[in-house]
C-alpha cells in the first residue's frame, strides 16, 4: 500500500527501510550491529545480558532483537525472557526498563540497550538504586548519540554513521527527483563499536 501511495514520488528512506517497500534505502545492517554488540560483551565476560528494545515499532528494533538472540544462541547461551524488556528509545523508556528489570529474582551482569537514550535512562536508574554501572551491572547503547560522550559514565555504544547516511540518502533522493530511477538501491554502510 505505501509503494502505491508513493507512486511518482521521489523516496528514499533512511536508517528505517521497510519490507515491501520499493524505493531506494540507506542504513546500517541493524541485525548485524547488535550481534556485534552482544558478541563484543561476551568477549569481555559477560554471559546474563539483558535486552531493553523497543518491540515491532520500526524494523531497527526488530532487526536489534534479532542480532542479540542470534548472538545469545551462537554462543550457546539462553535468554532469560523476564530481561527481553521492551519500552521504547526513549530515557524514559530506558528508567522504565530499568526499574521492570530491578523487580526480576535475578539481576544479569550486562544490558544492550536499543538506543543511548535508552541506555541513560537505565543507567541512571540503576545507579540511582545504589548498583554500581559497570561494576556490578555493565550497560551498553546503540547511535553514539551526543548525549552518550557526555553521560557520566560514558557509554560504550554502537556508532551508525549518521552524516553518511544522510548525504547519501540527499543524494540519492536528489538522483531520484531528476528521474534517475533508483528504487531498487540498497546501501549497507559499515557500524562500529565505541568504547
Amino acid at each position: 500500500a505505501l509503494t502505491e501511495a508513493c507512486r511518482g514520488i521521489p523516496v528514499v528512506q533512511a536508517c528505517e527501510p521497510r519490507d515491501g517497500f520499493l524505493a531506494a534505502s540507506v542504513s546500517i545492517d541493524n541485525k548485524k550491529a547488535a550481534y556485534d554488540a552482544i558478541s563484543y560483551l561476551i568477549q569481555n565476560g559477560h554471559k546474563q545480558i539483558a535486552f531493553f528494545g523497543a518491540s515491532d515499532t520500526l524494523s531497527s528494533s526488530i532487526c536489534r532483537k534479532d542480532g542479540y538472540l542470534q548472538a545469545l544462541s551462537d554462543y550457546e547461551l539462553t535468554p532469560n525472557p523476564d530481561w527481553i524488556i521492551e519500552e521504547g528509545f526513549s530515557i524514559n523508556a530506558g528508567v522504565r526498563a530499568a526499574k521492570r528489570l530491578m523487580s526480576c529474582k535475578e539481576l544479569p551482569d550486562a544490558v544492550f540497550c536499543i538506543s543511548d537514550s535508552c541506555a541513560i535512562g537505565a543507567i541512571r536508574t540503576l545507579v540511582e538504586a545504589g548498583i554500581s554501572v559497570p561494576g556490578d551491572i555493565s550497560v551498553m547503547g546503540f547511535d553514539n548519540a551526543e548525549i552518550s560522550k557526555a553521560f557520566l559514565p560514558a557509554v560504550t555504544t554502537v556508532q551508525q554513521p549518521r552524516y553518511e547516511i544522510g548525504y547519501k540518502a540527499a543524494s540519492l533522493l536528489l538522483d531520484a527527483m531528476r528521474g534517475e530511477e533508483n528504487r531498487a538501491v540498497k546501501i549497507t554502510l559499515p557500524h562500529e563499536i565505541i568504547e
